[in-house]
């Protein structure tokens, strides 16, 4: 290999020698490999640094890189065995601004002869994408951004010392490289949604916040919780819900059937009026192929995106149009939402408030509970998800198309929610989502654990089943019964107790149908 020379800039932190260096990517590649490439196969002890998942560096972090206008990399770090490489220092002239702080020697040429072996100590992830799109064989060469090989990274030499044995060099090396990744924290869900700028659901989520009428806060009037203290909401907590369910919460609306088939479109507003129908625009992101898709929306039981929905649609930002729509979209369903339940803009520590037992601590209520304010399940993150998930069936069993929603609309299929008795202490959601303890039938608290997304699907069923048209045969039934009583805390529930319970939700669903 020819010699190669980069500017560069050294420094000392602790023991080790290091030199700053600006690489084009091109450079990078043909210097710089993995550990194993220059150790070969290794022990345990001899091992340099974990294998790199080259899969989810060569597909994911390629993908970063041919889809991003904005892509940015921190500092590659990079390691070298056999010798120090040359560094040539260059000393400023006298006028040369800066010349009196700048110590002398820290700027120069630094030589790569060729005879030293250089690999990713902290970043091979990063490495192993790049590689793979500058590989003229590889599928993801062909969406390459043009001039990339010329881009430059920053990268970070750190050289072996002269004065240390193999053993210890290596035991130095595995040192450093556990406290650079033992010592990285990885960004949380909060942070993620205050920062992103493609993930649709985290920028809308954000937009709600700050635009909004209900959402913004107004002085100390904070309706959601954005600090790092977890997504739960305690007694002393004057927040609506957390940014954590809130994001949850927009990306359950906005996931239509249509959408989680692939049909993801979006109605462009001021457009209804158009002789031909409203003008639609559809959602698509690039594949690994680089051709546009629709991919179907998917998420997971507590709203979060999954599969390529998640790894290609909300990598990519869309463009603004789509963006605005979904925006008009989203406010256009909380606000249908909040008019039709208008008890949610009440102080939410007085609806969380833990009054007495209405029905004295018996399992089977006879009547219902039209008291909204207490512990009313719709200020519980837990009950958030659950009632997300219904208004978002009773809008696809009502509109056929994203296309064809207007507030009223909106409005109209949500209004039989009023009939809802909200509060935790009622069926289905007392015993299931909230429950006192087995030591003292006083202290209600709310459903934790394991069961917890087991106990939002039957709460999700059941309520379906109490607003929805359709009748459920028999064996369904008893399947809801049996899903139920299982589930009930602090104990489970005998078979005449849950059939108790369903003959009050038979009622109230005769009731809300008659209605």
């Amino acid at each position: 290999m020819l010699t190669m020379k980069f500017a560069a800039m050294e420094f000392k932190f602790g023991s080790w020698k290091a030199y700053q260096i600006n690489m084009q990517t091109n450079h990078l590649v043909s210097l710089i490999q993995l550990s194993d490439e220059v150790f070969g196969d290794t022990t345990i002890d001899e091992a340099m640094q974990r294998k790199p998942d080259l899969v989810r560096a060569k597909k994911g972090i390629g993908n970063y890189i041919n889809r991003n206008s904005h892509r940015f990399f921190n500092s590659i770090v990079i390691a070298v065995v056999g010798g120090e490489p040359e560094f040539t220092s260059v000393v400023l002239d006298k006028e040369s601004p800066g010349k009196n702080e700048i110590p002398d020697g820290t700027f120069g040429m630094l030589s790569f002869s060729g005879t030293q072996d250089y690999y990713a100590l902290d970043g091979q992830h990063r490495l192993v994408g790049i590689k793979e799109v500058l590989d003229v064989d590889s599928a993801l060469h062909k969406q390459k951004p043009r001039g990339f090989e010329k881009e430059v990274l920053p990268v970070i030499l750190v050289v072996q010392p002269d004065d240390v044995d193999e053993e210890e060099f290596r035991r130095r090396y595995r040192r450093l490289f556990g406290n650079l990744n033992r010592n990285q924290k990885p960004t949380t869900e909060v942070t993620n949604i205050i920062m992103d700028e493609d993930n649709i659901f985290n920028i809308l989520t954000r937009r709600l916040i700050m635009q909004h009428p209900f959402f913004k806060g107004v002085g100390d009037n904070i309706v959601v919780k954005t600090n790092e203290g977890g997504k739960n909401i305690t007694n002393t907590e004057n927040f609506f819900t957390s940014i954590e369910t809130l994001n949850a919460m927009n990306s359950i609306l906005l996931t239509s059937h249509k959408r989680s088939t692939g049909q993801a479109f979006v109605k462009i507003p001021g457009t209804d009026k158009k002789e031909d129908g409203p003008e639609m625009r559809e959602i698509t992101t690039v594949d690994d192929s680089g051709n546009d898709k629709s991919f179907p929306w998917k998420l997971g039981k507590t709203g979060a995106p999954t599969g390529d929905f998640n790894k290609f649609t909300l990598t990519l930002r869309q463009d603004e149009v789509i963006l605005d729509a979904l925006q008009e979209e989203l406010f256009t369903y909380w606000d249908a939402i909040i008019e039709t339940l208008p008890f949610l803009t009440n102080e939410p520590m007085k609806m969380r408030e833990l009054s007495e037992d209405p029905y004295k601590g018996k399992y089977i209520p006879s009547t219902k509970n039209n008291e909204t304010v207490q512990q009313n399940g719709l200020f519980r993150p837990i009950m958030q998800i659950v009632f997300c998930r219904i208004v978002r069936n009773l809008l696809d069993s009502d509109f056929q198309d994203d296309s064809s929603y207007t507030k009223a609309k909106i409005k109209n299929s949500l209004k039989v929610l009023k009939e809802i008795d909200w509060s935790l202490f009622s069926p289905p959601f007392r015993g299931l989502v909230f429950h006192n303890q087995v030591d003292d039938e006083n202290n209600w608290i709310m459903r934790g654990g394991e069961d917890r997304e087991k106990a939002q699907k039957i709460a999700i069923d059941v309520l379906d089943w109490m607003l929805g048209d359709a009748s459920l045969d028999e064996n369904t039934i008893q399947k809801y019964k049996n899903r139920y009583k299982t589930l009930t805390q602090p104990r489970g529930l005998s078979n005449s107790e849950v059939d108790e319970i369903w003959k009050v939700l038979s009622k109230h669903r005769r009731s809300i149908h008659s209605s």
